[in-house]
């Protein structure tokens, strides 16, 4: 069952079942690298474009690797919800 729980992570990643989500800030906020988000503004991002970054995901980003998911056991090993935003932490 690791395998299996790599494999539907790995295709998760590059082809997320809700691919772009958005939301409306409900009071003034900041982000972690200090962008004002004010009431009432939306705020989007792609889990689809997320998952093809070569800054979180490395060189071979766009490549279907399992590795990712294993440890040198073969054990699976959770992602970050905040690095893999599939299910949208």
């Amino acid at each position: 069952m690791q395998y299996l729980q790599a494999v539907i992570s790995e295709a998760m990643r590059l082809y997320p079942p809700v691919s772009v989500n958005w939301t409306m800030c409900q009071s003034d906020d900041v982000l972690h690298d200090g962008t004002l988000i004010k009431k009432g503004m939306f705020v989007v991002f792609s889990a689809y474009y997320i998952g093809r970054m070569e800054s979180i995901w490395v060189k071979d980003c766009l490549e279907f690797k399992l590795e990712r998911w294993l440890d040198g056991e073969g054990a699976f090993r959770n992602e970050s919800p905040y690095r893999y935003p599939v299910f949208h932490a």
